[in-house]
């Protein structure tokens, strides 16, 4: 029974690891890189081969996504009051109905896996359409 839950958490894991991977636009090579691990070795944790040691998990974050451990780990956002804050900006002044409309348009956007590859793309803001009339970017 362990065995399956072991499987299942680093199954898991390896998918949250090619996820950060794939939000920032990096290689298995990229990562290994960043984080002093083989291409081979970020490819096995990837695939759910192998629990991460200390010093992996140190460089996956630290190094190779610039995040905390429990960002990586636990998949703690840690930027989330800061998204929120900048939601908050794009629905202001909006209807109850643009605003459930706006979120069953963001829901499945994450769904369908669209919405990190479009934040990775350099230069532009993906918000600057969604915003209200008159509302600035939020200062970080």
């Amino acid at each position: 029974m362990f065995a399956e839950d072991d499987d299942a958490i680093r199954r898991r894991f390896g998918a949250q690891i090619k996820a950060f991977r794939k939000a920032r636009g990096l290689t298995q090579e990229d990562v290994g890189e960043r984080a002093e691990l083989s291409q081979k070795y970020v490819s096995e944790l990837e695939r759910g081969n192998g629990s991460p040691s200390w010093k992996a998990l140190v460089g996956l974050a630290h190094k190779a996504f610039e995040i905390t451990l429990p960002a990586l780990v636990f998949g703690i956002d840690e930027d989330l009051d800061t998204e929120l804050r900048e939601l908050s900006d794009i629905v202001a002044g909006r209807s109850l109905e643009a605003r459930r409309l706006l979120l069953r348009s963001i829901a499945l956007a994450v769904r369908a896996g669209e919405l990190a590859p479009r934040m990775g793309n350099a230069g532009t803001d993906p918000h600057e359409s969604l915003r209200a009339p008159g509302k600035s970017r939020v200062a970080r």
